[in-house]
């Protein structure tokens, strides 16, 4: 009798070891679902990356296109005040804001044929006379600061001009140089900012057909 209800307790025993085991496994498989209320912990480096990763987001989000650039221009030489305002009028019709800049600047007129300077007055009479007896007209004594007693034997645009008139004395015994000329005069030159680019070179040749101007670039300081 006592051993029978000794067998009965190990077997209750057993049994509830047993029930609390399962119970155990099941209840760890399902797992309580988190409170969207409760924030969840992050490590201080996820949350280092992830602020510099939201920073680049706005960053970028808010990065505005950058103005178009300055592009300054000067257009010109216009030899007469009449021509810079009639330039000026274009521009404005293009809605630029040109503002007038006059420069005194050596230009080159010329190539002048001619004897260099002989030693008095007398002397230059005498070679003008030799020139004559060779059948040449054309032809002056100089008086010119640095040409006083020269004889000019032509004045030509272009230097191939003068160079050929160089030549044809030469055949006849006469040795002649070529001196460039300049002569100091006032310039026009219209200042101007185009970054729209709206005086392209068609329109300067449709606005200045005969003046030979030029669009330089300058610095806008």
């Amino acid at each position: 009798m006592t051993r029978a209800v000794t067998y009965l307790l190990l077997l209750a025993n057993a049994g509830i070891v047993l029930w609390q085991v399962t119970l155990g496994s099941e209840s760890g498989n399902n797992l309580p679902q988190r409170d969207s209320s409760v924030k969840l912990l992050m490590l201080l480096s996820e949350q280092k990356n992830s602020g510099s990763t939201r920073a680049a987001v706005a960053i970028s989000g808010s990065a505005t296109p950058r103005e178009p650039g300055e592009a300054c221009f000067t257009l010109g030489p216009f030899r007469s005040q009449d021509g810079a305002a009639r330039a000026r009028e274009a521009l404005q019709g293009l809605r630029l804001k040109p503002t007038g800049r006059v420069r005194n600047e050596r230009e080159q007129y010329g190539f002048q044929v001619y004897l260099p300077p002989l030693g008095s007055r007398e002397a230059a009479i005498d070679a003008a006379r030799e020139l004559a007896d060779k059948g040449i007209t054309e032809y002056y004594i100089m008086n010119e600061k640095n040409l006083r007693n020269a004889i000019s034997l032509g004045l030509f645009r272009s230097k191939a001009h003068a160079s050929r008139q160089v030549e044809r004395l030469k055949e006849i015994g006469v040795f002649v140089e070529i001196l460039p000329r300049y002569r100091d005069r006032k310039l026009y030159w219209l200042d101007y900012n185009d970054a729209g680019q709206a005086l392209n070179d068609a329109a300067i040749r449709q606005f200045f057909p005969d003046d030979p101007v030029q669009r330089l670039t300058r610095s806008c300081g």
